[in-house]
């Protein structure tokens, strides 16, 4: 096992000026150290606090976790797809249809050893009948061992050893469980899943380190090698000791040994050690993470995404896109010259009805509290507004209007009427006036949003990458004036989003518009990438 603590983190302008999309651990060529290459735009990371380089490993990881795992998912569910995953020694390759890339993720074979060789029976089986052993004493023929015994002040004897008349697998076995319990309760502690651990398998783990190890040992953190060196030693104990080794035997300790040992490939000539090599590919998938299942109210707006976990429809080449299709019937993004279509895979399309967009402001805007005094039957009006969401649309006009309702037909009835009825009666059509002539206010809008794994600073000169970008986007745009017809009332915004790294707690920090894009009517918008990273573990397959 590699000290995360020894990592030499390669992050700033120097990782972002270069074209490597490599995610991961790496080991150079030249100096033979391992390193951590963080995502682009990672600048601001605090690379000398090593507990928030640990920790962003292992987010890193589970990320990755995550990714694997839904592709995998989405491959299954969609077996004549073109897209597949090849799996081999080192990891995996993922290929696309519609891109050249291959995507090569790396498996850390050292942790996922450990994870993968957890099984609670075995556990539980091996620890069961050792505590068997030790209780079963046929004490029927303790005289046979007399002769073994040390007698004490106080006229008892005391026996060290005594066989068992049970042939069962011998206590090494029991300690090479506590030591994979161990290693396996640290490793979900780095990863924030200590409560997943059961209580019998913490207790066994803690028993190992009460017995061969200091209240301070740990496999990550200063202890490192300390720890790894203890490991190693009762590693080789067990292996010389246990003269009868069934498959429960291996199974752990192959797991304990590829973790303490392990290190990187040996058949890659790349030097990658663990991570992906396209990291674009996760970005999008956070992305489209965060807009189809976290975001409810994002999710409405989508017509169409370029997402394979989502998709709902296929085209004449095999391949699956998500369209909405109560607003869309059918994919509009595609080129035709001499009867051949040629298809356009914007990343996400979103589309803001006008109508829509006034009620649900208006919702988050205003709520209607009926009150009534039980001693008068006087009812009482109460419209609370949200200052939150910020709107001048909504006066005290409206809620004049509504007493004056009120007030003209309490002249015309008596208490015992049902007031609170009527009131939400009037209620119900002033908001549909209201909303009515907001619509009639605001345009139609469309949100054509493309997933960058760029670094900023790419945004700073002009290139052909770039230029060629621009033009996709603006293609996009012609794809949804033929369909959409209305357009002197409808309104286009390009967005392109790229991860940042930023100690704020804002999901969309603010940023300086290049000029090149600003010229093109596209905003550059920053997505902070810790937040993401939560809500995409949170919601992964994991």
């Amino acid at each position: 096992m590699f000290n995360i603590d020894n990592l030499d983190v390669i992050n700033g302008k120097s990782r972002d000026n270069c074209s490597y999309s490599f995610v991961g651990i790496k080991r150079n060529t030249d100096t033979k150290r391992l390193e951590f290459w963080l995502p682009l735009n990672f600048e601001n990371f605090p690379i000398n606090d090593k507990k928030e380089i640990r920790v962003f490993f292992f987010k890193m990881y589970k990320t990755l976790k995550v990714f694997i795992n839904r592709k995998q998912k989405t491959s299954k569910q969609k077996k004549n797809d073109r897209d597949g995953i090849i799996q081999s020694s080192d990891g995996l390759k993922i290929s696309y249809t519609d891109k050249d890339d291959v995507i090569c993720y790396g498996k850390i074979s050292m942790i996922e050893s450990i994870i993968e060789s957890y099984d609670e029976m075995i556990i539980s089986s091996i620890v069961r009948k050792n505590f068997q052993r030790e209780n079963n004493i046929d004490f029927s023929n303790i005289n046979k061992h007399i002769d073994k015994a040390i007698y004490l002040e106080d006229d008892t004897i005391y026996i060290d050893k005594m066989p068992s008349h049970l042939s069962i697998v011998d206590l090494s076995a029991n300690l090479l469980v506590e030591m994979y319990c161990f290693i396996y309760s640290e490793i979900k502690k780095e990863l924030f899943e200590a409560d997943e651990v059961r209580e019998d398998v913490r207790y066994i783990a803690a028993k190992f380190k009460e017995g061969h190890l200091t209240s301070s040992s740990s496999i990550f953190g200063e202890s490192f090698d300390e720890t790894i060196s203890i490991l190693k030693e009762t590693l080789d104990y067990i292996h010389r000791q246990t003269s009868y080794k069934d498959g429960d035997f291996w199974l752990f300790f192959d797991a304990i040994e590829m973790f303490l040992y392990g290190e990187y490939f040996p058949n890659d000539n790349s030097g990658d050690f663990w991570g992906v090599s396209n990291f674009w590919a996760i970005w999008e998938d956070m992305c489209h993470t965060y807009s189809f299942s976290v975001n409810a109210d994002l999710r409405k707006t989508i017509i169409y995404a370029d997402n394979g976990t989502n998709s709902n429809y296929k085209l004449e080449n095999n391949k699956s896109v998500y369209i909405n299709k109560e607003v869309l019937h059918e994919n509009i993004f595609y080129l035709e010259y001499q009867g051949e279509k040629r298809y356009l895979y914007p990343d996400m399309v979103r589309y803001i009805d006008p109508l829509e967009e006034a009620r649900r402001d208006f919702e988050k805007l205003i709520n209607l509290q009926i009150k009534k005094n039980s001693n008068t039957d006087k009812i009482t009006i109460i419209i609370e507004k949200n200052d939150n969401i910020g709107s001048d649309r909504f006066t005290n006009t409206f809620i004049d209007r509504l007493n004056s309702h009120v007030t003209k037909k309490q002249s015309k009835k008596n208490q015992k009427t049902r007031f609170d009825n009527y009131i939400m009666a009037i209620f119900i059509k002033e908001k549909e006036n209201r909303i009515q002539s907001i619509a009639l206010k605001n345009k139609h809008e469309f949100i054509i949003v493309d997933y960058k794994y760029h670094a900023i600073s790419h945004y700073n000169s002009e290139n052909k990458k770039i230029n060629n970008d621009i033009v996709k986007q603006h293609v996009y745009e012609l794809s949804i004036k033929t369909w959409h017809k209305n357009n002197d009332q409808t309104s286009y915004n390009h967005q392109f989003c790229v991860p940042v790294f930023t100690l704020s707690q804002d999901l969309f920090p603010q940023t300086e518009q290049p000029e090149i894009l600003s010229r093109s009517r596209i905003e550059l918008v920053c997505v902070n990438f810790s937040i993401l990273q939560e809500l995409y573990i949170k919601n992964g397959i994991f």
